[in-house]
């Protein structure tokens, strides 16, 4: 979880995290669970054409996608980098949800939500 370039606020807004994974069982499992405690996620992809973008020409690796945009999907490219193959993996954007300057979340009213605990508790309560 993280709120690597808040690109993800454009597409889903403030209430709703972009979910980014390499297995679909996995994804299936974390929404179920964004579900369950209403921390809602929405399933992004990482277009090839992006994770291209992130190929250096100087560097093995960019850290910044500037041919293709897609900020949050090049930062979900980026993270998917290292991961070594075969490995299950997600990455959940919480930019948006994050922080809150309106009543809702299940934790804080305004300021910093805590959203994405819930999310884990349930997870991990789960499928351990």
């Amino acid at each position: 979880m993280a709120t690597l370039t808040g690109a993800i606020l454009i597409s889903l807004g403030k209430r709703t995290a972009g979910l980014f994974s390499n297995n679909d069982e996995l994804a299936s499992k974390i929404t179920a669970c964004s579900v369950a405690f209403n921390e809602p996620v929405w399933r992004m992809p990482i277009p090839e054409e992006i994770a291209e973008g992130m190929e250096g020409k100087v560097s093995d690796l960019n850290s910044i996608n500037t041919a293709n945009g897609c900020g949050s999907g090049s930062a979900a490219a980026f993270l998917r980098m290292f991961i070594e193959d075969g490995v299950k993996w997600a990455h959940i954007d919480i930019a948006g949800a994050a922080v809150s300057n309106t009543n809702f979340g299940n934790f804080n009213q305004y300021g910093a939500t805590g959203f994405g605990i819930g999310i884990l508790l349930e997870y991990f309560s789960k499928h351990q």
